[in-house]
């Protein structure tokens, strides 16, 4: 896959779902939209939010490789898995197909860039019975998603337990103050990766 030629500044391209989207926060956009304030008023970087409501590690297997192409990608995020949990009574991807998936996200990021941020799943308020994901499934997910990116030699950051029940929309979906929460800790994250080399 040929990349863009004509960007030559650092990009930061973030894949996710819904999560990723942050369509939940009414007054901002997302945590990927406050990183971008942030980042923007730094220097020139450009910060691509290239999540997707409802993809699952299939979907984001298909279209990283093109994407990151056009976009030049020299720091990537991965942000997904939560709708291969099989919320709101979907069925959910089996643990060793994600896995494969996931193995292979990592793969097609790897053509890219060496500077790679996997994030974890955050938790979800189990009090909220509508999306039907039990914390367990959410460390499973985790520990097999931590284990693939150290494999890959990629820096995984934990969410795991960042968010209390009054930071979600729903129980899974973060609201304005959850995603206010994730944003400087992911940006941290980025800035030790170094987002702007």
């Amino acid at each position: 896959m040929q990349t863009n030629e004509l960007i030559d500044w650092p990009t930061l391209c973030v894949f996710g779902d819904s999560i990723a989207v942050g369509s939940d926060d009414s007054e901002a956009g997302g945590w990927v939209a406050r990183l971008r304030l942030d980042l923007n008023a730094r220097g020139k970087i450009s910060v691509y939010n290239l999540g997707v409501d409802g993809d699952r590690s299939e979907q984001l297997l298909r279209r990283l490789a093109g994407e990151a192409a056009a976009r030049n990608a020299s720091v990537i995020v991965i942000a997904i898995g939560a709708n291969d949990l099989g919320w709101h009574g979907t069925e959910g991807t089996d643990g060793a197909l994600f896995r494969e998936r996931y193995d292979g996200i990592l793969s097609e990021a790897e053509r890219f860039t060496p500077r790679i941020l996997v994030l974890g799943l955050p938790g979800v308020d189990e009090g909220n019975e509508s999306h039907g994901v039990r914390n367990e499934q959410v460390i499973d997910f985790n520990g097999a998603i931590e284990e693939l990116a150290r494999e890959h030699g990629a820096e995984f950051l934990s969410l795991y337990g960042l968010l209390s029940p009054t930071d979600f929309v729903d129980g899974l979906h973060p609201n304005a103050p959850g995603h206010a929460k994730l944003a400087p800790l992911i940006g941290r994250e980025l800035e030790r990766l170094g987002w702007d080399e």
